[in-house]
């Protein structure tokens, strides 16, 4: 809900309006509560608004007059069309495509598209402020105790003379959550299950013990870690990645034709250049994002790998390499004018779906493991060829630089290109057969003696 700015000594009273009809379920809208801390932090007003969808025009009147009187502290997210209908009142500018956030731009009409219940959502990114003296992990665990109450009989808890004992296998890097600034995680989480925990130092690779008198309490407090444990693992940066590479000599060479024909027609073109192109030596094709935090973990990843190989990869590709061709160009966004990915296309030369089978029944098996998170059902098949974030950063890789290694999200500011032209002068352009033969478990920001991203393990299937 969007409050009215308040009444001023002097001012005209609030003009009258007729009761706000309930809202359609279509929307939905959620209100960040700001930390405790010294000083008052902004309010963020949050939107969600379904990609596409459309505010009856009952609801659209009173949310555009709640709006265009917000004060510049609150960041809003909306959709193309009301803000359409801002232009003039509001008080970020006559160009409401752009909102302003301290002294950061941030396009509204190109946020990143997330999946929720079969909806897709328009997502903005938003920077968290740090106040002095704050303690993130304290503040994190107070919400979670409720969640974490239930007995579960999965763990395997063991009775010893002096009462109940569970282990956790956890990373050194995620230690530091479940002890906490100054430890108190960690004193809280015993004192309120009557357990004692035992956490391995900094850097060393151990279990994280769990004892107590009573099985329960034992119990609550391994899920309590597990809840932490998981919530801080899906705050750290993507570490691997898993691949076919598409870096045969002649897709490396159609690719350089491609990248000197499209400079040479359309370098005039908005935000054109060489500098966004990606790197022929890393071409590849992501069947998923990994977070893979210790040495353990990565030969986890590669039995995984080996299973699947035996399980049903074999079966799919019949021992042989899947033959593909790599053709024609695509865009993610929705707007032609303003790309900030483009992709080829690839697919199976017999015309058979055995491609699109084999990577999503990968995916599936390695997010029923949790070794990747459920973001989507499908994996989509592309290989991208230009992306903006290469035009600051070479080594840049896609939408997936959203954590520091601390947790902390990036906001990464990028320049779109007008990919009008391109699309249209170069829609079938062939970039060459592959025999896809292996599949990767790939090591980011990292490249081997070919220049391509250097691989920590692999099956092939033949």
């Amino acid at each position: 809900m969007l409050p009215a700015p308040p009444h001023r000594a002097g001012a005209s009273s609030p003009r009258a309006c007729a009761p706000r009809p309930a809202r359609p379920k279509e929307i939905s809208s959620l209100t960040l509560p700001p930390k405790q801390a010294p000083v008052s932090p902004p309010i963020f007003s949050i939107l969600l608004v379904p990609a596409g969808f459309t505010f009856p025009h009952d609801i659209e009147g009173p949310l555009l007059s709640a709006l265009s009187r917000l004060p510049r502290s609150r960041v809003t997210w909306v959709s193309p069309r009301l803000s359409d209908s801002l232009v003039g009142p509001v008080p970020y500018g006559k160009d409401f495509t752009r909102i302003l956030f301290k002294e950061s731009i941030m396009e509204v009409l190109r946020p990143q598209l997330v999946r929720i219940g079969g909806r897709i959502y328009r997502k903005n990114p938003i920077q968290e402020q740090t106040y002095q003296h704050e303690e993130e992990d304290e503040d994190f665990y107070q919400g979670f105790v409720e969640c974490a109450e239930e007995p579960c009989d999965a763990y395997e808890v063991v009775q010893t003379q002096q009462g109940f004992r569970c282990t956790v296998k956890a990373p050194s890097l995620l230690y530091k959550h479940i002890v906490g600034k100054r430890g108190d995680t960690r004193k809280k989480l015993e004192v309120e299950t009557k357990t004692s925990i035992s956490i391995p130092k900094p850097g060393q690779e151990g279990e994280i013990v769990i004892t107590g008198q009573h099985r329960g309490g034992v119990i609550s407090a391994r899920t309590r870690i597990d809840v932490l444990l998981l919530t801080f693992r899906r705050k750290q940066p993507f570490t691997h990645f898993l691949a076919f590479f598409l870096n045969e000599v002649e897709v490396q060479e159609r690719f350089l034709k491609f990248q000197e024909e499209v400079l040479e027609k359309c370098s005039m073109d908005h935000g054109v250049d060489s500098t966004i192109f990606q790197n022929p030596k890393k071409l590849h094709l992501t069947i998923g994002m990994l977070v893979l935090l210790s040495e353990q973990e990565i030969q986890q990843t590669c039995e995984m790998l080996q299973q699947c190989k035996q399980e049903f990869i074999d079966d799919i590709s019949g021992g042989k390499p899947l033959e593909v061709e790599m053709a024609g160009i695509e865009y993610m966004n929705d707007d032609p004018g303003m790309v900030d990915v483009l992709y080829a296309k690839v697919h199976m030369k017999d015309g058979s779906n055995r491609l699109q089978e084999l990577v999503d029944r990968v995916l599936e098996r390695f997010q029923a493991s949790g070794l990747i998170v459920k973001e989507w059902n499908s994996v989509k098949l592309h290989a991208t060829v230009m992306n903006t974030l290469f035009r600051k950063d070479p080594n840049a890789e896609g939408r997936y630089n959203l954590y520091t290694a601390d947790g902390k999200y990036i906001f990464k500011e990028r320049e779109s290109f007008d990919g009008r032209n391109i699309l249209k002068l170069f829609e079938n352009f062939y970039f060459g057969t592959l025999k896809l033969n292996s599949i990767h478990i790939s090591q980011r920001f990292t490249v081997d003696s070919f220049g391509n991203y250097a691989s920590c393990g692999q099956i092939d299937f033949s």
